[in-house]
Formats: structure tokens, C-alpha cells, sequence
């Protein structure tokens, strides 16, 4: 115990300094349109699994395209085996969006992980995020 809190074994406790000017230590920080994800999501990728719930696809949609309008990003629907019905539907709810997109057909249920690890090869930004 130190100061109050446990510290483990091997463990060392440090301090750590918070600055705005912590950015310009990023690699990419002088980039025009800004350092990590970019200043509108251009360097994101925002990955989402879809089976028989196109609503829910179509929710997570309607919400990135009201709340981040200027997204430049991709967002890609990974299917994990819905019915031709929910597909299509899905296929129309993306049709609609106004960021790019790409949905990927997995043709069965690969369960969570495996349909996840499957998306990474697809994606062409250097930044993933996986909903839900």
C-alpha cells in the first residue's frame, strides 16, 4: 500500500502530465486535416455486425450521419448470416447514408470474434472502431 492505494508487485506508480500541446507529439500532428482519426473521421473506420437486426444497423446509421454530418470515414456492415429479406433491407438502409460505406457478407453466423477479426483485412484506414 502507497498513499492510500495498492501497488503490485513490479509495478511502478508514475505522474502523469496533461497538456493540450500533448498533440503535436503525435507522428501525425501537421497533417492538414489533423492528427489520429483526422478532424471529420477521415482516417476511421467504423465496423458494425449485423444478423437479422437491420434496425438496429439502420439506428447506428441514421445516428453517425446526424451526429457527425461531415464524416469522412467508412463505415463497414459486416452480415454474420441474416435472412435475404434482413440483408436487403440492410443494403437499403446504407443506400440511403451519406458517408461511404461497404457491407460485407459473411454468408453464416461466425459468432462475434471471428466475424470481428475477419472485418480487419478489409479495412483501408489506420483507424478501427468496432460497435457493439
Amino acid at each position: 500500500m502507497k498513499n492510500g492505494r495498492v501497488v503490485l508487485p513490479n509495478v511502478k506508480e508514475g505522474v502523469q502530465l496533461l497538456s493540450l500541446s500533448n498533440v503535436y507529439l503525435a507522428e501525425d500532428a501537421r497533417r492538414p486535416e489533423g492528427p489520429n482519426i483526422g478532424s471529420s473521421g477521415e482516417h476511421l473506420t467504423i465496423s458494425f455486425l449485423s444478423l437479422n437486426r437491420a434496425h438496429l444497423a439502420e439506428r447506428l446509421c441514421r445516428s453517425i450521419a446526424k451526429e457527425i454530418p461531415e464524416f469522412k470515414g467508412e463505415v463497414i456492415a459486416i452480415d454474420n448470416g441474416s435472412t435475404e429479406e434482413e440483408l436487403a433491407r440492410l443494403r437499403g438502409v446504407l443506400e440511403t447514408m451519406p458517408f461511404r460505406w461497404r457491407l460485407l457478407e459473411m454468408g453464416s453466423n461466425l459468432g462475434v470474434g471471428r466475424a470481428r477479426n475477419r472485418t480487419i483485412k478489409y479495412v483501408r484506414t489506420p483507424w478501427l472502431m468496432c460497435y457493439g
